[in-house]
């Protein structure tokens, strides 16, 4: 058998089953092992696993590895074959989680289902053996077999994942088409005891409030960004003062917080606002950085080196040694001044 003819044997065998063909399938169709090393030391064929090559109709893309994994579990038998025996191997887990987009784990190792005893040497393949899994929770996902979203989240959530992660999952799987609320607590009811509810239903109610969507996550951030903009350009500085006092930001993030003080707050409204707390749970950085920045400008007035300071300071002084009922004309005042400035200055130079 020619080259192109084996190939062309090759493609028709394996187009149920993304471009993948295995040395056992090859050679139930009368092409030898020889054939196929042949085939790939050309460049014609892509060695993906033992005894998995890749055909240049191959489907490359994020699950290509988890497809060749699913292949490898059953070197022997074509895909139609496998659907048909009660043999059985998923997907499952955290690698149905991908395949669902549901939750945000990321699986460290390629994770099935068997419904016998089945074990592997592959270190990045990981099997869960002699399950009881009903038809109704076998879903066919681009010819691959996988546990339905309701089981998905149920095994997961039977090994006890963190609960923030539980929580995004629940809430994706809702979003599925075909989920239904009462399908998913009925399936969660076993291990609603491990995070502390007494059903599957309060566990689902939970995880709702627990976890936000991203979507409206990032709606509320720009929605409060929009916001600040318009309390920065658009309200007087009492008005600012006034909705932070009230907190009708809600949830308004710390840093537009931050900035609306700096940019919009006269110094002193910033120091009764931090007198009085009003900033709630806003951050000590966020504080020290309002205080920094909005304050600088009363402290500086304040500060004994600062040249406002010393004239006013040599105003008093000047008034104090004046006899009582003495009034001076604006230029005696400030020929003494200048004077006393003058002494003051060649005292210093002096030293």
């Amino acid at each position: 058998m020619r080259q192109n003819e084996v190939l062309e044997v090759l493609e028709s065998v394996a187009s149920d089953q993304w471009g993948i063909i295995t040395t056992a399938q090859a050679q139930r169709e009368g092409i030898t092992r020889l054939q196929l090393s042949r085939l790939a030391d050309k460049g014609v064929l892509a060695r993906s696993r033992h005894g998995i090559y890749l055909l240049p109709s191959a489907q490359h893309g994020a699950l290509t590895d988890l497809r060749t994994a699913w292949v490898s579990l059953g070197a022997r038998e074509f895909p139609d074959e496998r659907w048909e025996s009660e043999d059985k191997i998923l997907v499952s887990h955290e690698s149905a989680a991908l395949i669902h987009q549901v939750g945000d784990l990321i699986p460290r190792r390629i994770t099935f289902s068997s419904t016998t005893r089945k074990q592997t040497s592959q270190e990045d393949i990981y099997i869960y053996s002699n399950r009881e899994i009903n038809s109704k929770d076998i879903r066919n996902v681009d010819g691959l077999p996988v546990t339905s979203v309701e089981l998905t989240v149920s095994d997961l959530a039977e090994k006890k994942i963190e609960f923030n992660y539980l929580a995004t999952m629940v809430v994706d799987a809702l979003r599925k088409e075909n989920v239904r609320m009462k399908d998913l607590a009925t399936k969660l009811n076993d291990a609603a005891e491990s995070y502390g509810f007494s059903s599957g239903q309060q566990l689902v109610q939970e995880c709702q409030r627990e976890a936000a969507s991203d979507d409206d996550r990032e709606e509320s951030i720009a929605r409060y960004a929009s916001l600040a903009e318009i309390a920065r350009e658009s309200l007087g500085a009492q008005m600012v003062t006034d909705l932070l006092k009230n907190n009708l930001y809600g949830s308004l993030p710390t840093a537009s917080l931050a900035e609306i003080a700096r940019e919009s707050l006269g110094a002193q409204m910033v120091t009764d606002l931090l007198k009085n707390n009003l900033y709630g749970s806003l951050p000590t950085a966020s504080l020290a950085e309002i205080a920094r920045e909005s304050l600088n400008q009363v402290s500086s007035k304040a500060s004994p080196k600062s040249s406002e300071y010393q004239t006013n300071k040599k105003s008093e002084d000047i008034k104090k040694r004046q006899p009582p009922g003495y009034s001076p004309t604006p230029i005696d005042d400030e020929e003494e001044l200048q004077a006393d400035t003058g002494k003051t200055a060649k005292k210093e130079n002096e030293a």
